[in-house]
């Protein structure tokens, strides 16, 4: 009983390690990984051609309804991310006065608040094209104003923000590395910047796996592009945005040192109580 309340202690000292505003985004980055995880079987349902469910226009909307929402989710939550580790790295000083753990909980609300609307509206007829004679795909399903608008405009958002602010925040690390590199980096320094090396790793894998399924998507709109061919593409796309939802949970336990510690002792007080 000693020993199982010892771990309960150690436990608790460990779970509020992790109660920062990191762990606030890599909680939103989780909960989108979750929802892709939970729409995959559906979505995969709509390669078996069954009629009852491609020629449905509500249950062909959902199907988009999911990716679009998740999607937008996954990659504002890495805005979010990237402006915590610019603060912590440029403003340490004004970090934990400027950033707060309320504050990332309200940006999250927003982001899922904003995104279940602008995923929703072909649902009530806005963005939407849906013809029971054609297949259940984004092509068919979404015009191309709303396709391009509610995908495209969301990831060359996040590129264009997270690239900038992480290319300055690994700039301002390497030169405060140089400037201390005698007085043994100091430990914050260094924490800080392990952390965004971690979140930079993150969204590297969130536009790699997105990547070919924002070109396929694009391109199906261009002008003099062979459908068909595109056609064939798009499971190969598919499989990499699905696969990146897959990957993001290992990163997390790979790189981040304390959500491994808590993780262990987790699983050391349950073997423990039994």
């Amino acid at each position: 009983m000693h020993n199982a309340q010892l771990m309960n202690q150690r436990g608790k000292k460990g779970n509020r390690q992790l109660r920062n505003v990191t762990s606030v985004f890599i909680l939103g980055l989780a909960a989108a990984d979750l929802l892709v995880g939970l729409n995959v079987p559906y979505y995969v349902l709509f390669y078996f051609n069954f009629r009852e469910l491609s020629c449905h226009r509500i249950n062909c909307l959902l199907r988009y309804w999911f990716t679009i929402y998740a999607s937008g989710c996954s990659m504002l939550c890495l805005i979010g991310a990237a402006v915590d580790r610019y603060i912590a790295i440029l403003h340490p000083l004004s970090y934990h006065r400027v950033v707060r753990t309320r504050y990332a909980s309200l940006y999250l609300l927003m982001v899922w608040i904003s995104m279940g609307i602008i995923s929703s509206l072909p649902l009530v007829g806005i963005g939407d094209k849906f013809d029971p004679s054609k297949e259940c795909d984004l092509y068919y399903t979404h015009t191309k104003e709303y396709a391009l608008a509610a995908v495209a405009s969301v990831v060359l958002l996040t590129f264009a923000v997270t690239t900038t602010l992480y290319s300055i925040i690994f700039k301002v690390a390497w030169r405060q590395k140089r400037a201390v590199v005698a007085l043994d980096w100091n430990h914050k320094v260094r924490q800080e910047t392990k952390t965004a090396r971690m979140m930079a790793l993150v969204m590297g894998v969130n536009f790699l796996g997105f990547l070919p399924y924002f070109t396929v998507i694009t391109m199906r709109y261009l002008d003099g592009v062979n459908q068909e061919e595109i056609g064939y593409l798009k499971p190969f796309a598919v499989c990499c945005y699905f696969g990146k939802s897959a990957i993001n949970p290992i990163i997390y336990g790979w790189k981040n040192k304390e959500f491994r510690q808590t993780f262990r002792r987790i699983a050391s007080f349950n073997k423990g109580v039994r």
